[in-house]
This record gives C-alpha cells, structure tokens and sequence, in this order.
C-alpha cells in the first residue's frame, strides 16, 4: 500500500498529490505539506489539458459542454481563476428565471442543474442569489420517493407523483449538496441517499428513464459523470449515514475486488470526450481512479481495507 500511496504523492501531479494527502492521510487543509500542493494544482498536467482545450464562451469541444469541470473541482482549482470564471458565467447563461437551468443543448433538466451546482458551489458561488434560488427550486421539487425527475407532473400532487425517480438525477443532486453542510445533513439529502441506495436493490431501469444497473454499471470509470459504479459509490461516500449502510459496503467491494495485483486500479470504461487523459485508457493505472476507488473503501470498508 505505501508504494501506491507513494505513486499518488509523486510532485509530477500536484492536484492528486494535494487530494491524496487531504483525502487518504487526513492532512487538515493548513498543513504545510497540503498548502504547498494546493499551490501548485494549475500546474497539474491534467488541469493543463482541461484548460488548453477550453473554448473562448468558457465551455469545451465546441459545445458548450461542461464535464471537463467536474474534474476541476476534485483538482483543487482556485474559484477565483479567470478560466474557471468563464465557465462560471456560461452556467449562470443558462439560468431560468424559475430557478432552474438548460442543458447544453437547451433542454431544461434536474440533472442539468444538479451538475451544475455541484460546479458553482464547489468553485465557492453558493451566496450568489441565483446559486440559492435553484437550491430552493430543486428542494420543492423534490418527489415522494426521495428523488427528482424530469417534468413538471413528477411533483407531488402530478400525476406521475408516485413514479419512480431518476437515480442519475438523484445522484448528482446528492453530489452538489455535499459542498453545502446544511444541505449535506438535511432530511431532503437523507431522503434522497437513500431514493438512490434503494436503486442497487432493484437494479432495474425505472420508467422515464434508462438508468439501470448491469454489467457496464460496475466497469470503473471517471469523471463522476454519469451513472457508474465509482461515481455512485464516491459521491453516497460524502454521506456518514450512507457509509454504514450494508449497501454502500456491497458497491465498495465490487470496487475494491477490481484493484490490481500492485494495489492501483485501472479505467474498465472510457468516455470518448477524455481519451487523451490519463484516466481515459483502459486497462492503464489510473492515478485519479485510484485516488477515489481508495478513499471510498477508506470511508465505507475502513483504513485497514486500504
């Protein structure tokens, strides 16, 4: 385990460097060693490519599209960088008046806004008015079952009110609250953990939507975009409750059972938009995917897993 933790320290890579001591060796965030990381993570060669591929408007690969973000936020990148300030304000772009937000491709949806608000608030927006006003929309939206979907007759009272609700939706929703501490242990995020642990029993595409749990469901892959297995286990880790449910233990063995022999875990999945990343080749050692496959065992199974 010390050559791995070893591996992820190397000064080469500053942004895992700086999650590996803050994440896996508990370094509080004014250590020294920690500052010295943070300083550094715009000079992670990831954090290069992401931004060397970013578009003028703030958005990436001609699209206005926004995961490349998600990964930012697990770097450690400062809010105040004038890049991330672009991407900033392409979301609030696309802010509705309601409290909600269009996807990139104008739709709008629960999943775009909970991707979304994990970036505002991650990057430190959560005082913007707009930031607290699609919190509040999403809260009052939230179904019977703990979830959210699509449309405005999912809502309690609808007449798809007792529907099941999307876990992807669920999901990310539950990743953007855990940058917030009130909502992170509010009734509406216990509600929703466990809407989304409910899925791993069940397993089966809902109705509305496609997000079931199979064979692909479990290949490992990042960024936690999407519905996978280290997505779904990483962000229900950021939940105390959730971790000492039976549940979440089952999904981190099936993670922990995919390390390799030298103790590091490699990409069964890939999503074309990151092939040029170093978590973007298959069956390669992944330095980010074993940076969150190890602090989710570390959180759910316990140190001596690890």
């Amino acid at each position: 385990m010390k050559e791995v933790i070893d591996w992820l320290l190397e000064d080469a890579e500053p942004a895992v460097r700086f999650r590996t001591l803050t994440w896996l060796l508990d370094k509080p965030e004014d250590d020294r060693e920690v500052r010295k990381a943070r300083d550094r993570v715009t000079d992670d060669p990831t954090v290069r490519r992401i931004f060397s591929i970013q578009d003028e408007d703030g958005g990436f690969f001609g699209k206005g599209r926004l995961e490349p973000m998600q990964v930012l936020t697990d770097c450690g990148v400062p809010g105040s960088d004038s890049r991330v300030c672009k991407a900033v304000e392409l979301i609030f772009s696309r802010f509705t008046e309601d409290g909600g937000f269009k996807h990139y491709y104008g739709k709008k949806l629960p999943c775009a806004a909970a991707y979304y608000l994990r970036i505002l608030l991650a990057f430190g927006r959560e005082n913007d008015g707009r930031t607290r006003k699609a919190l509040d929309h999403l809260l009052s939206i939230q179904r019977l079952d703990g979830g959210w979907l699509h449309g405005l007759n999912t809502r309690p009272g609808g007449a798809k009110e007792h529907d099941e609700s999307c876990p992807h939706a669920t999901l990310h929703i539950l990743h953007a609250m855990s940058c917030d501490e009130g909502l992170k242990s509010s009734k509406a995020a216990e509600r929703a953990v466990e809407s989304v642990l409910k899925h791993w029993e069940t397993r089966i595409p809902a109705p509305e939507h496609a997000f079931g749990i199979g064979s692909r469901f479990v290949r490992l892959k990042y960024p936690l975009v999407g519905y996978h297995i280290l997505a779904y286990a990483s962000i229900l880790a950021h939940y105390p409750k959730a971790c000492k449910d039976k549940r979440l233990k089952e999904v981190a063995r099936k993670i922990a059972e995919q390390r390799g022999e030298d103790g590091r875990f490699c990409a069964s999945s890939v999503m074309k938009l990151f092939r040029d990343f170093e978590f973007g080749k298959k069956s390669q050692p992944s330095k980010w995917i074993t940076l969150h496959a190890l602090r989710v065992i570390k959180l759910v199974l316990g140190e001596k897993e690890i």
